[in-house]
């Protein structure tokens, strides 16, 4: 009986272990999309309103928000490079300071951004020639 107690404990550590990610031991690439992001700074300025900017990867695509709209497109990344194709969004127009504007900044910067890293911190640049995205990392959202 023991030994039945032994194995079905060690099988159950065994499928724990299997399901859980370590990002250590993920390539750029793979931590990128298995992470969500949202957006800390946009050209160096600081996301100062309350509706969240958001980028998610998934199957050659990315996605989110961009503070008032929802977006996606296509994207291509490896280790180091990462281009973004046209990008879709929905076309409302929100109202408060500085929402749109926020919006407009990022979308740009998101289709100028040519490479990315992810830092000691666990946060995500994106750069261009003249732009950059720093994001922070989030828990990954279960997709339908």
């Amino acid at each position: 009986m023991r030994r039945i107690h032994f194995v079905l404990l060690a099988s159950a550590v065994a499928m724990l272990g299997a399901c859980t990610t370590d990002n250590g031991t993920l390539s750029p690439s793979e931590r990128l999309s298995a992470t969500d992001w949202r957006a800390e700074f946009i050209n160096g300025a600081p996301v100062a309103i309350a509706n969240p900017v958001t980028l998610s990867f998934n199957e050659g695509n990315a996605s989110g928000r961009s503070g008032c709209n929802q977006y996606s497109g296509n994207a291509e990344h490896d280790d180091r490079r990462i281009t973004f194709g046209p990008i879709i969004s929905t076309k409302m127009a929100c109202v408060g300071a500085g929402i749109m504007e926020t919006e407009t900044a990022y979308l740009g910067a998101l289709q100028a951004s040519r490479s990315f890293a992810i830092g000691p911190d666990g946060a995500l640049t994106l750069s261009g020639a003249s732009t950059s995205v720093r994001f922070i990392p989030q828990p990954r959202q279960i997709r339908p």
